[in-house]
């Protein structure tokens, strides 16, 4: 178990003061990484050597999201690999009272930088090994496509795109947390959050966002007609 406190900055959080979903996910990003680094599975065993860590699948439950200036502790640590190919990965958030503020499950792999194809390491495998506890989410689900309506477009630019040479999956969060407006978040806050990565999204290329909204809000993202990414979220009114 990894264990990092972490001050809210104000670069963090939005018009209320609250940490934005898409910093919440580079925050979560960065304590994996330093965790990684620790178990001796960073830079060296894997950009070093050709190999990108990605991740496939998402899952969060959100009790209260922090406020600026609020100092929280994260914990993180990993499940057991699966197939010599998945690699299972847990979060948690902690307030100084050490109330749960929110739990995340999720889903990576290892890619070959140049082919793109999924990859195995004896090392990261044996290091990621990891515990079992009792009360983790479980691992997220495959989302099943139901249909929905285009709403907005755009175009992957440079700033958009991370050290792996695809769209970081922060900013997919960017792109679906934009079709609503400042007013809609004062009135409602995500409780729950899943996701599926199903294909890299490039620079240049142009995604197409499609909702279809009921008690679930479904999100798909394509880039160049091809399905690249769904979001299932629910909210709860503030």
């Amino acid at each position: 178990m990894y264990k990092e406190k972490i001050s809210i900055s104000s670069n963090d959080v939005d018009s209320s003061l609250t940490l934005r979903v898409s910093s919440l996910f580079k925050l979560i990003q960065d304590v994996i990484m330093h965790h990684t680094e620790e178990l001796g599975v960073g830079v060296k065993e894997t950009i070093d050597k050709g190999i990108l860590w990605v991740i496939s699948r998402a899952y969060v439950e959100f009790y209260r999201l922090p406020h600026y200036q609020e100092e929280v502790t994260c914990y993180t640590y990993p499940g057991d690999p699966k197939l010599g190919l998945i690699y299972p990965r847990y979060f948690y958030m902690v307030d100084k009272n050490n109330e749960v503020l929110l739990r995340f499950s999720s889903i990576w792999a290892l890619i070959d930088k140049n082919t793109r194809r999924p990859v195995s390491s004896k090392i990261i495998e044996e290091r990621s090994k990891g515990e079992k506890y009792s009360d983790e989410l479980p691992l997220p689900k495959k989302i099943e496509e139901i249909p929905s309506s285009l709403v907005m477009e755009k175009v992957i630019k440079y700033s958009d795109v991370d050290l792996n040479g695809h769209l970081n999956n922060t900013k997919y969060i960017e792109l679906f947390q934009d079709l609503h407006s400042s007013i809609f978040y004062k009135e409602k806050k995500m409780a729950t959050l899943l996701l599926n990565y199903n294909r890299e999204i490039k620079e240049g290329q142009k995604v197409s966002i499609y909702t279809s909204e009921g008690d679930e809000e479904f999100i798909k993202v394509t880039a160049n007609g091809e399905t690249s990414f769904f979001a299932i979220i629910t909210y709860n009114s503030r």
